[in-house]
């Protein structure tokens, strides 16, 4: 298994005046990680889907 890691630090918009983010902000966060990961693989996401693989979120 290979392991990508990209450290976040949440801005202050994007929390509450409770201190809670906001939960469409996690989406913003999962594509960062998407895109870290894909380039710690050596690719582009254009790369990579013009040889044919796609990384859609299924879940």
């Amino acid at each position: 298994m290979y392991i990508s890691e990209l450290g976040i630090t949440p801005k202050y918009f994007e929390y509450d005046m409770m201190g809670i983010i906001y939960h469409s902000h996690y989406l913003e966060w999962f594509e960062a990680g998407r895109m870290k990961l894909i380039q710690d693989l050596g690719l582009s996401y254009y790369e990579m889907e013009m040889s044919g693989y796609i990384s859609p979120v299924r879940k």
